[in-house]
């Protein structure tokens, strides 16, 4: 098993991260194996110090997403508004996370059934130069036809009514110039097959969806969207064209930096915009792309413990609202850090997405079930989002637990089965362990009630006096020959952190 020390100022070396996600609970029942029944202030402290060390890991223009329920949501906005600013604020989400089809007994009668989660985003620095500049597009999917009829129901008319089948052979006629004095090679065209879906539906005897589907990729609408490359167009092309096609390389936008073509219709230059652009065919159905708003639902609900290979019975995401929040957030290569990583399932999507991870556990399941299923998802599983994504495996991951220390002697303690063991660990904890500052050694050894106490109340005892916050060895200890850090040990930190120890 490889063993990593605990470098307590992680932010020295941690500062590239662009995206966090983080799910704090403060719950009583919901089954989270992480001590999830603070009282409210020391929740609001715990938070509190970890979303500090968020700011600090996060580049200037990286995100925060942290996702909770309603218990303390609102204190949780007030607590993330002071640590990162409220002008760093940017959206919150609501999230369907639970069914709620069914009837159901208990206190849940008194109160709406809860199905809402909710995820807080922030970023570093709104304000800076090189800081957050917007979302990568993200869009909702609705089936096309219910669409329409929705339409057709409100009468509103739709655009998208007919079919380019052929667009002829072109003709090169000019050369323009964009904005930056780059080429934009104009053609004229002659053959051009432009006929009305209804048309085309009688001459081939197809249905209105037969129709859609085998031709999606050629329906259009003409529109006469304002742009700079339009107008250099009308400005520079003259004569009466049918249709006219230009190829250029947008230095902006979904197609940058790659060649591009945009069809022309008619005298005035009207834009062609095709369906494909607003819309996916998959199979036998095509789903019109909604732009995305602050409420996301429709991923899978049903059988979610199970996904990844894993079983996780609670506090499991979907892997499709990973992948959204991941998409929106990053680029290919980017670096994605969760450090209430659970079953796994953010490192699992970032992998499958290209990204760069680093995933945080600090529950002993980590290695039958956060490792199990990173090793599923390189050999290649299909589940989550496997399919949507083409993944076929591959890739690889690196394991490290940090070097315990006072967690070592918890683990004892809680494993010891009699006074004498547990005398045998307390004699080496007075000499070795991190105890709290008001211990005093003379005086517990003193005390003739310790010996009176039951084995489960000196277990009790002995793990108050320990100082939690020296479960690890921290890295300005690591030198001491006291901790016993074995020289291979130092070296895998060292050459983790690819700095010597200092």
């Amino acid at each position: 098993m490889l063993i990593f020390i605990f470098i307590y100022k992680t932010i020295n070396y941690l500062i590239f991260i662009k995206y966090r996600y983080i799910y704090p609970y403060n719950t009583e029942n919901d089954g989270f194996k992480y001590n999830d029944t603070f009282t409210h202030s020391s929740w609001l402290l715990f938070i509190k110090n970890r979303l500090e060390v968020v700011k600090d890991l996060l580049k200037e223009d990286g995100l925060v997403f942290i996702q909770c329920d309603d218990n303390e949501q609102a204190y949780l906005k007030v607590l993330a508004d002071e640590v990162f600013g409220r002008e760093n604020y940017l959206n919150q989400v609501s999230v369907k996370m639970k069914q709620t089809s069914g009837a159901s007994g208990g206190g849940e009668d008194k109160r709406l059934k809860k199905n809402i989660e909710y995820i807080l985003i922030y970023t570093k620095n709104m304000n800076s130069e090189n800081g957050f500049k917007k979302f990568n597009d993200f869009y909702d999917e609705v089936e096309l036809f219910e669409y329409l009829e929705t339409m057709k129901q409100l009468k509103k008319s739709w655009k998208y009514t007919r079919i380019l089948k052929s667009v002829g052979t072109k003709e090169h006629i000019k050369t323009l110039t964009d904005g930056s004095g780059e080429p934009i090679e104009v053609y004229t065209h002659k053959g051009v097959v432009l006929e009305p879906i209804k048309k085309v539906m009688e001459e081939e005897n197809l249905t209105e969806a037969e129709c859609y589907l085998k031709y999606f990729d050629k329906i259009m609408r003409d529109t006469n969207a304002q742009s700079s490359i339009r107008t250099r167009v009308m400005e520079g092309v003259t004569g009466d064209h049918e249709l006219l096609s230009i190829e250029y390389v947008p230095r902006s936008g979904k197609n940058k930096n790659k060649v591009t073509t945009v069809y022309y219709k008619g005298a005035k230059c009207d834009q062609i915009a095709w369906l494909s652009d607003i819309a996916v065919k998959r199979g036998k159905y095509i789903f019109k792309l909604e732009k995305a708003g602050t409420f996301w639902d429709g991923f899978p609900l049903n059988n979610l413990t199970k996904e990844g290979g894993v079983l996780f019975p609670n506090g499991k995401k979907p892997e499709l609202l990973l992948q959204r929040i991941i998409e929106i957030a990053t680029d290919e290569g980017d670096l994605v850090l969760d450090f209430f990583s659970g079953s796994g399932t953010t490192a699992a999507v970032a992998h499958k997405l290209g990204r760069k991870w680093i995933a945080i556990e600090q529950m002993d399941y980590i290695d039958e079930i956060t490792k199990t299923r990173l090793k599923r998802v390189i050999n290649g599983e299909d589940g989550g989002i496997s399919k949507l994504v083409n993944w076929n495996g591959g890739g690889s991951f690196v394991y490290f637990e940090l070097k315990r220390y006072n967690q070592a002697y918890q683990d004892g303690i809680l494993a010891a089965t009699s006074k004498g063991e547990l005398d045998s660990i307390y004699n080496e904890m007075a000499q070795n362990a991190f105890l709290k500052f008001w211990f005093d050694k003379k005086d517990f050894e003193r005390e003739e009630s310790f010996r009176a106490l039951s084995l489960d109340d000196r277990k009790v005892l002995l793990l108050q006096v320990l100082d939690e916050n020296q479960l690890y060895l921290n890295h300005a200890d690591m030198l001491d020959s006291k901790f016993k850090v074995t020289q291979e040990e130092i070296a895998l930190t060292d050459k983790f952190y690819g700095a010597p120890n200092v």
